[in-house]
């Protein structure tokens, strides 16, 4: 389903070329009314002859009765980078995939991460590149206990945008979860390296070192960890027990 990585280099717009049919796909956005699916299948139909500008007519016609419908974006994103439009092309991919995103976390956010997984499936086949539908589908297979899958979303997502820290704090949490602190202190420092303030990392490297019961390197990450958060209750007492183990 994704697109080899020669392709994504070419640009937002490029995508749409091969995938009509997952516009078709996207929960949340289904077409039961007829009147409401009429200038959308005459959109389509137009599109397929080539009639740039009369499938634009009956996609915005449809736009009109849901002016965020990020589905019908997609389509226009796609006749637009058809027609050669590329700055509206691009555009209405960003608009339509901030769609999907949205759609995803609303539906995370209500516990439903079946649903969550659809929306930002579909938006990796909009657009592979989107490093944040990685993130997300990675946090889903953490949830749901997948580690390997997990971390295989989460290593992507740092490909094509190695500046987040918080991926790699994701990483980092996912690793010691897994018993592999090798890899996780290595992404915690990445992290860090990233955003010295990420006491998510101090926290999480201060935890593998007690686990190691090397305690001098613990103490000194909970305290960088509190000096960045001074409220960090879980930082003081991890700290009340690493002195209590001293006397």
């Amino acid at each position: 389903m994704m697109v080899s990585r020669s392709s994504i280099k070419h640009s937002f717009v490029y995508v749409f070329i091969s995938i009509i049919k997952v516009l078709y796909l996207a929960n949340g956005c289904g077409y039961g009314d007829s009147q409401y699916d009429k200038p959308i299948v005459i959109g389509d139909k137009h599109l397929a002859k080539g009639k740039y500008n009369a499938a634009i007519s009956a996609y915005r016609l449809a736009l009109h009765k849901d002016t965020l419908d990020y589905v019908i974006w997609a389509r226009l994103a796609k006749v637009y980078s058809a027609q050669g439009n590329i700055g509206a092309a691009t555009t209405y991919l960003r608009k339509s995939s901030a769609g999907f995103l949205g759609a995803g976390q609303n539906a995370m956010d209500s516990g439903n991460d079946s649903l969550a997984f659809v929306h930002y499936s579909n938006l990796l086949d909009l657009e592979p590149s989107n490093s944040m539908a990685h993130i997300f589908l990675g946090d889903i297979h953490n949830r749901s206990g997948d580690k390997r899958n997990a971390i295989s979303c989460y290593l992507k997502a740092t490909k094509l945008d190695s500046l987040n820290y918080n991926t790699w704090v994701r990483l980092g949490n996912v690793y010691r979860q897994s018993k592999d602190t090798k890899r996780a202190v290595d992404a915690y420092k990445k992290a860090i390296r990233f955003n010295i303030n990420s006491h998510p990392s101090y926290m999480g490297l201060g935890s593998i070192y007690l686990a190691r019961q090397e305690f001098n390197l613990a103490e000194d990450y909970f305290n960088t960890a509190l000096v960045v958060k001074p409220d960090l209750a879980e930082a003081r007492s991890a700290l009340e027990y690493i002195n209590s183990l001293k006397k």
